[in-house]
């Protein structure tokens, strides 16, 4: 497949024959025009303002930042994306990067042309590029943007598990070079060729192979992942991309759609055995949740078969949660000889404290605090 990167306007797209696409990743300019640079120590010579404004001082960083038009930008979005399908899981979507404060405006030109849902992400750094206002209070640290879609909802493969609204923003160590000021990181291109080699969308995880190819830290990474191009047999016999693959068939064709995450996962996991962090995902939700009428639901369902054949001590001590006060139901939904010895002992020093007129809390907590019946009990989760 021939890939191509065009350094021209969007205006210009007719003339090289661009298809239509399924997703469209787009960073915008932040109207921040000639005070691009405005926060950051490259204001100045060497970063340090005893040596003077450098050449980047009142600049810009594109051309574009100050007239460019988000109408016709929209309406060029809406044309290249392809048209809303009839199939699950293959809708067309929009992921714009912008300013916090243009997210409103982003949503509003988009609603104008067509994409009328939404929804924010957020980037979480552990640093912040405004270190010339680092004596104020509170210093920007985060990545803003918005999907926009039209009507159905669109599919994003995340290791087969939740989805957030918010992700860490890891940054590029200084083996990567940087080309232009508001380039993403390489981590974000690798979780994208990972995820269109799961899917079966190889010219676009070619398209980003190649670029990791011409980097010197990533680029044989890159090159061993060329083996999995437009060779299914190859991706579903790799214990990782064929794991994800099979889960991510799961989900797609699965009879109807879940938007709330525990659902998706209650209904993924009977198809998709192989995926243990989504198990230990749900499970650890719904424990830290204390949700125990849906744990011993699931576990009722799923524990023995191939999606869940062992149980953790932490898992065992919620079945004896379930049912408290029946050792044979412990028994036979997988809990140990030594949980269940040590869920005895546990109930029966509950009751020797509580006759003692001790504070329950206080007492347990040397010997039992690391135990989810002692979560269960006095932990509270802020929700």
């Amino acid at each position: 497949m021939k890939t191509e990167i065009y350094n021209d306007n969007f205006q210009n797209y007719k003339r090289y024959g661009i298809p239509k696409a399924q997703l469209v990743i787009a960073d915008i300019p932040y109207n921040l025009g000639v005070n691009a640079y405005a926060s950051s120590t490259e204001w100045y010579i060497d970063g340090d303002n005893r040596n003077g404004e450098s050449s980047k001082a009142g600049k810009a960083f594109f051309n574009t930042d100050i007239n460019f038009n988000i109408a016709e930008y929209m309406h060029f979005c809406n044309r290249l994306l392809k048209k809303e399908p009839k199939e699950k899981g293959k809708a067309p979507a929009m992921i714009v990067f912008c300013a916090f404060d243009q997210m409103q405006t982003v949503i509003g030109y988009g609603k104008k042309y067509g994409f009328v849902h939404s929804y924010p992400l957020f980037f979480i750094k552990n640093y912040s590029a405004q270190v010339l206002k680092a004596n104020m209070k509170i210093v920007g640290a985060t990545e803003h943007a918005v999907v926009l879609y039209r009507d159905k909802l669109p599919k994003f493969n995340n290791d087969g598990k939740m989805v957030f609204n918010w992700f860490w923003w890891e940054k590029d160590g200084k083996y990567i070079p940087k080309i232009h000021p508001t380039q993403k990181p390489v981590k974000v291109l690798k979780r994208l060729i990972e995820t269109n080699l799961i899917t079966g969308s190889y010219p676009i995880a070619d398209k980003y192979i190649q670029l990791l190819e011409k980097t010197w830290f990533y680029k044989d990474w890159a090159t061993a992942h060329r083996r999995f191009l437009y060779n299914d047999k190859a991706v579903e016999e790799d214990k990782i991309l064929g794991m994800k693959r099979r889960c991510w068939k799961a989900e797609a064709s699965a009879a109807k759609l879940y938007t709330d995450p525990v659902s998706s996962l209650i209904n993924l996991l009977p198809a998709c055995p192989d995926n243990k962090a989504g198990l230990a995902y749900l499970t650890s939700f719904l424990l830290l949740n204390k949700d125990i009428e849906t744990y011993k639901t699931l576990q009722e369902s799923l524990y023995r078969s191939p999606a869940w054949r062992d149980m953790t001590e932490c898992q065992q001590e919620a079945i004896v949660i379930c049912s408290p006060n029946d050792p044979h139901f412990w028994l036979e939904h997988g809990v140990s000889i030594k949980v269940r010895n040590r869920a005895i002992a546990f109930m029966q020093k509950v009751q020797d404290v509580s006759r003692s007129g001790q504070n329950l809390a206080v007492a347990l907590a040397s010997e039992y605090g690391k135990t989810y019946w002692y979560y269960y009990m006095f932990n509270m989760m802020d929700k």
